[in-house]
């Protein structure tokens, strides 16, 4: 009680503004909760990258990130941003504008390469989690999304499939027809990316006793060089029965010295830029929308969620190890009959 008074006694002493001035020092000269370990822009990017080469990513991605890197580097710099911690959510749409200014990201009519400013955005904002999960920083700004999601549908539905197989029955060469129309079902039915499919061969394909097709291609582990077998079996009929054909076809032909199925004689490697093109052309002709060809898959995957599939069970469809990958990139599930399928739900027990 007697430090109590003599408390109150000092107190009593001190003016308003001064006891302010006290508090406001003492919340300046405070220690933030949680300590970080403070690393600059350039020693960030630095590590990053070393850590990229740690965990085996490939060298095209890799330089891909160091472009993006530099962009960064040469707005932190122009900001007076030295280090990481220093960003805010202002600097991060900030930095989204500063890309649309500059001109090495135009192409020749002129206009933004917009995909390529957004790759330069999520890779920043990769970079930036690897830091808030190594305590540099204690939050990554570049999470807010300055930019808007298209709407646009991406990837392949049922009914586009079916116009483009129509578009492309109608407005490509007849030598190509038939080897297109087999990549289009093949790829929309299993989830198998087109340029993994056009680098198939012969000795790749097989057929069992009782009539069954599968096929086994050899694909990269995403964002690493290291290389996984992944044996699919073709269930869908029709693309079964036009595969088919389209090897015996082929057989009698001559197959490409090295057993490509979708290569051309001449072609001394395999390379599926041609099909793109083919696809481009009959989507301009028949009036439809393009979507890229690895949209094929994204279809598949989200017309197997879409009737009652998971995703550890289109893994097993599709090859892929873990289902993370099924359910944040490739699955678009239609929300539109959610509400009726709840309410026949809750409704089938009162009836």
């Amino acid at each position: 009680m007697q430090d109590r008074s003599e408390l109150e006694a000092l107190l009593a002493t001190v003016s308003r503004e001064q006891l302010l001035e006290l508090a406001l020092k003492g919340l300046l000269n405070q220690q933030p909760s949680h300590q970080i370990d403070r690393i600059t822009i350039d020693e960030l990017c630095d590590k990053y990258i070393k850590n990229c080469h740690a965990r085996d990513i490939t060298e095209g991605t890799i330089q891909s990130y160091i472009r993006a890197h530099r962009y960064f580097k040469r707005y932190c710099q122009n900001k007076g941003i030295a280090h990481a911690d220093e960003v805010t959510y202002d600097h991060a749409e900030e930095f989204y504008n500063y890309l649309h200014e500059q001109h090495s990201l135009l192409k020749k009519d002129g206009t933004l390469k917009k995909s390529y400013i957004i790759h330069i955005y999520t890779a920043i904002k990769t970079m930036m989690s690897f830091a808030l999960k190594r305590g540099h920083i204690l939050k990554n700004c570049f999470e807010f999304k300055p930019f808007e999601q298209s709407q646009v549908t991406t990837w392949w539905t049922r009914e586009y499939t079916e116009k483009l197989l129509e578009a492309v029955e109608r407005y490509t060469r007849r030598r190509c027809r038939l080897k297109t129309k087999v990549i289009i079902l093949i790829t929309r039915t299993t989830g198998i990316r087109a340029g993994l499919l056009y680098r198939l061969k012969q000795k790749e394909v097989n057929i069992t006793e009782d009539g069954r097709l599968f096929i086994n291609t050899k694909c990269k582990v995403p964002r690493t060089s290291a290389l996984q077998r992944v044996t699919t079996e073709i269930l869908d009929d029709r693309a079964k029965t036009l595969f088919l054909i389209y090897l015996k076809k082929k057989t009698e032909e001559g197959l490409h010295p090295e057993g490509y199925l979708f290569v051309k004689k001449g072609t001394p490697h395999a390379s599926f830029g041609s099909y793109r093109r083919t696809l481009i052309h009959a989507c301009k002709k028949a009036g439809i929308p393009y979507i890229r060809p690895h949209g094929a898959k994204h279809g598949f995957i989200t017309e197997m969620a879409d009737n009652g599939l998971t995703a550890e069970q289109i893994c097993v469809l599709t090859g892929n190890k873990t289902p993370q990958m099924i359910q944040k990139v490739y699955m678009h599930l239609s929300t539109k009959d959610v509400r009726d399928v709840a309410r026949s739900i809750l409704n089938s027990h009162t009836n």
